[in-house]
């Protein structure tokens, strides 16, 4: 890997002064003799197209700047690119081939007559280069003659279609790339000859010790040559490539790119052109093809140096040490440990998030292990570090979270303060509701047994009968609902919102009473194996609730809710144990909660979704900046995907992009997925204005 067999010395064929060839555009034979002999009359105005280009080149001349005398422009076919495979796609490839390997023609010194008058040195520079350039490409006359040529052009073009397709073919691809070529012309000077004579002859020693006299104009010029290095690379060897990188002192991008082509990747070398060079470490350490080398170079203990030498960002470090696979602890050490809390939280946060997976939980551990609870309750109190709390949570509740884990969630949580409802009145309002419904118990029984005929239930007509009572009396509604049995509570719920019209429904729901009790009908709806038209039922109801708040100008807030420590969205084995899923992720729009734990579940109020979690899990809420018009979009779709197991996406029909990054993320969920991941996501994918913390409560 540090050493190659040297190339042989180039002989004279292999040297760029060697003369241009001749006779580049000399005819093919053709299976009509008339077209090759039109081939060949042309094939001298192709090669006095070549002649005019090298001398443009050497003015530094574009041909898109060239002036044409006269009234009428000289004519210029129309340029088209042939098929792949046209027979005459060789003969344009050798004339660019021909232009493109003319170092010894543009690295000429520019013309300079310090010397000379003022008057003289004006004539040199303004006289037009049209003077030497051949009819085909620019003529320098009178107009009478430019007139008289052109109409002999002309009658030409049309006798000789097939010179005239040869002539688009080759003027074009000569065109493109002489546009192409750099403006700058590389001066040579006599120490860079010197210098390339040298290179050529094979003469290391002496090429490195002229590398060292050059001047800091030379140097770089020398640097920036591919032509310089391929000589160098040829001529040197690795070590002799270090002395001459050295010696130099140049760029320390160039100096290393010298390097490892020339397959000089000693990690000792390298380090001391670091150390010494003028400049150019952002430009290395930003560089995924560079930090590539240094992977393939250095050891973990290396690449630590490497990019404290560099002078890295913090997320730069995380990224090139990652990439070297570099242990958690001292990546964490590197990065994370020299920052300072809580100013530098935003850092610590972009560092997880550019590391990969498999760091970010031993990362976040060591992070909140070595932080002490004063600093958790600063980085608690502004946004920045809300937010770097929040990944953090996450990230250590992800996956099989190991003893020491827990221990440092458990001692976070209550640093972080409670965000929500106050539960202390949620649950004296909830006494005080099941006082009252007790109160009617007997009055639903009998309504109940009013339906009842030898011992089977008209579904039909009691749920006429409880639309009857909304909006004003839902208590006994709500107690009806409490003393049915599970398989006939959905079926009710269902008979009372299919009895409805649109505006019924409407005048329910904007009466807060009767617009909690409707949602809970919806949320009986999805209990159960569901039906189409039940299904279709709770979208309706949901989707005329939606218009409501609109009319109403009610809130559009949207929250993404995420309850930790789940394998995944959907944990079979957490809803059998622990009364609903280990982990899963729900989206409250407005006071509407919209849950993702066997599909989209709906009907719960963002209240009563958090007091019916808190005893279970640790939670976090990340409220998106989100524009109001593209807010109720979401929810749009949201309601249509309300009992469908996945989201509902109609196409981009959100203009703002954390709208659209939101939807785009919301499609692929499924049950796979881990929640604690969802925050991630969301994270890197919108924008996020506010973070919460909803801890789990004690009994």
């Amino acid at each position: 890997m540090f050493a190659r067999d040297k190339n042989p010395g180039k002989n004279s064929a292999d040297s760029s002064s060697t003369p241009v060839q001749t006779g580049l555009f000399r005819s093919r034979p053709f299976s009509d003799p008339k077209v090759s002999d039109k081939v060949s009359t042309h094939q001298q105005e192709l090669s006095n197209l070549q002649t005019q280009l090298e001398r443009g080149g050497r003015f530094n001349q574009s041909l898109t700047r060239m002036k044409v005398y006269g009234d009428k422009p000289v004519i210029q076919p129309k340029l088209t690119v042939g098929a792949p495979g046209d027979k005459y796609e060789p003969v344009a490839d050798r004339m660019a081939q021909q232009v493109m390997s003319m170092p010894a023609a543009i690295t000429h010194p520019p013309i300079q007559r310090l010397e000379k008058p003022e008057e003289e040195h004006e004539e040199v520079m303004t006289k037009p280069l049209a003077a030497s350039i051949t009819p085909l490409v620019q003529r320098e006359t009178a107009p009478a003659e430019l007139e008289e040529n052109l109409e002999e052009d002309q009658e030409q073009v049309q006798m000789k279609p097939l010179q005239r397709d040869m002539y688009e073919q080759g003027a074009k691809r000569v065109v493109d790339v002489v546009q192409k070529m750099p403006d700058t012309v590389i001066q040579r000077t006599p120490n860079t000859d010197k210098l390339r004579q040298l290179l050529d002859d094979d003469d290391e020693n002496d090429a490195i010790e002229q590398m060292k006299s050059l001047s800091s104009a030379e140097k770089q010029l020398v640097l920036e040559s591919r032509e310089f290095k391929e000589l160098a690379i040829d001529s040197f060897w690795n070590e002799e490539m270090y002395r001459a990188m050295k010696a130099m002192c140049g760029e320390l991008y160039q100096s290393l790119q010298w390097m490892f082509d020339e397959g000089a990747n000693n990690w000792d070398w390298v380090r001391d052109l670091i150390l010494h060079a003028p400049s150019g470490k952002e430009r290395v350490r930003t560089d995924n093809w560079m930090r590539d080398q240094f992977v393939d170079m250095c050891d973990d203990e290396e690449m630590i140096t490497a990019v404290r030498l560099l002078g890295s960002t913090p997320t730069e470090k995380a990224d090139w040490l990652a990439a070297e696979g570099v242990d958690s602890e001292p990546l964490y050490e590197s990065v994370v440990a020299p920052l300072s809390m809580p100013n530098d939280a935003s850092n610590v946060f972009d560092v997880l998030m550019k590391l990969p997976r498999k760091y970010r939980d031993d990362i976040a551990y060591h992070f909140i292990k070595n932080i002490s609870d004063d600093t958790i309750t600063q980085l608690a109190s502004n946004g920045s570090g809300r937010r770097l709390l929040v990944l953090i949570l996450a990230e250590i509740a992800d996956g099989w979270s190991t003893g020491e884990e827990k221990e440092q969630r458990d001692r976070m949580m209550p640093l972080v303060g409670a965000d929500g409802p106050d539960l202390e009145q949620a649950d004296r309002e909830a006494d005080a509701n099941n006082r009252a419904k007790e109160g009617r118990a007997t009055e639903a029984t009998q309504l109940i047994e009013k339906h009842t005929s030898w011992g089977n239930l008209d579904e039909g007509a009691l749920g006429k009968e409880l639309l009857g009572l909304l909006p004003g009396d839902t208590i006994l509604v709500e107690q009806v609902l409490d003393t049915l049995g599970s398989t006939n509570r959905d079926d009710v719920s269902f008979e009372v919102v299919q009895a409805a019209d649109d505006d019924q429904i409407k005048a329910i729901v904007s009466n807060s009473s009767g617009r909690l009790t409707l949602m809970r009908m919806v949320h009986e709806l999805y209990k159960g194996d569901m039906s189409d038209d039940e299904r279709a039922q709770m979208q309706r109801v949901m989707k005329l609730i939606s218009e409501v708040d609109k009319e109403q100008g009610a809130s559009v807030e949207v929250e993404v809710i995420t309850y930790l420590y789940g394998g995944a969205v959907l944990d079979a084995a957490g809803v059998a144990l622990a009364g609903g899923s280990k982990g899963h992720t729900a989206i409250a729009v407005g006071d509407r909660l919209y849950s993702f734990e066997a599909g989209w579940n709906c009907g719960l109020t963002k209240q009563e979704y958090l007091v019916s979690n808190r005893r279970k899990r640790d939670g976090i809420g990340q409220v998106l900046d989100l524009p109001e018009d593209d807010a109720r979009k979401v929810q749009a779709n949201l309601d249509a995907s309300c009992g469908q197991g996945v989201y509902i996406f109609s196409g981009d029909i959100c203009t703002d992009s954390t709208a659209q990054a939101l939807e785009g993320v919301l499609k692929n969920l499924n049950s796979g997925w881990n929640p604690q991941r969802f925050v991630g996501y969301l994270e890197a994918a919108v924008p996020v204005k506010e973070h919460r913390f909803y801890p789990k409560q004690s009994e």
